[in-house]
C-alpha cells in the first residue's frame, strides 16, 4: 500500500505530458500525426474520447473539468518553475535511472537530484500528482463503462487502480469516525 504513492508519482512523471508553464501556446508537431500532440491529462483524455458518444451533460462537465485542470496544473507548473527544460531533464534522468535499475523510490531520488529539482519543485510535482488524479477520479465519474473502454489500457487501469483507493480511503475514514 506503501509503494502505490510512489509507484504512481513515477508514472505520473513518466508522462511527458504537462504543458510549459512559460509558453503554454507553443507545441511541436508530433511527427508521428503531423500536428500537435495533446498536451497534458486533460487533453489526453479529450483525444481518446473524441469518438465516444458523450451525451450534452457529459461533454460540459468534461469540458468544464478539462478546462479547470488545465488552468491549474499551468498555475502550479508555473508557480514551481517547472517548464519543458525541466521536464525534458526529468525525462532524461528516469532513461538513465531505469536503465540502471532503478525503481520506485529510488528512481525518483534519483530523478530529482540529477535533474537539479529544489525542495520547492519536489513539492510542486506531488501536488501536480495528486491534482491529476483527482481530476482523472473525477472524469472517471462522469464516464460510463462502455466510455471508460475507450480509453487506452494504461489510463483506464490507473483509473480503476485510483478508484480503488479512493473507495478504501473512504472507508477507512469512516471506520476511524466510529
Amino acid at each position: 500500500m506503501k509503494k502505490f504513492p510512489a509507484l504512481l508519482a513515477i508514472l505520473l512523471l513518466s508522462l511527458p505530458c504537462l504543458t510549459d508553464a512559460d509558453q503554454p501556446d507553443k507545441v511541436k508537431p508530433d511527427p508521428a500525426v503531423g500536428r500537435a500532440a495533446p498536451q497534458g491529462p486533460a487533453a489526453q483524455l479529450r483525444k481518446h474520447l473524441a469518438n465516444a458518444e458523450l451525451t450534452g451533460e457529459q461533454a460540459e462537465k468534461l469540458k468544464k473539468l478539462s478546462a479547470k485542470a488545465e488552468e491549474r496544473l499551468r498555475e502550479l507548473n508555473k508557480e514551481a518553475g517547472i517548464n519543458r527544460q525541466v521536464r525534458q531533464k526529468m525525462q532524461q534522468a528516469r532513461k538513465e535511472g531505469q536503465q540502471a535499475g532503478k525503481k520506485q523510490k529510488e528512481l525518483k531520488d534519483h530523478v530529482a537530484e540529477a535533474a537539479g529539482l529544489s525542495e520547492k519543485q519536489i513539492a510542486a510535482l506531488e501536488s501536480i500528482d495528486r491534482y491529476t488524479l483527482e481530476f482523472l477520479l473525477a472524469a472517471h465519474a462522469v464516464l460510463t463503462e462502455e466510455q471508460r473502454q475507450l480509453l487506452p489500457q494504461p489510463m483506464r487501469k490507473r483509473l480503476e487502480n485510483a478508484a480503488r483507493q479512493q473507495q478504501r480511503q473512504k472507508r477507512q475514514a469512516t471506520k476511524e469516525k466510529t
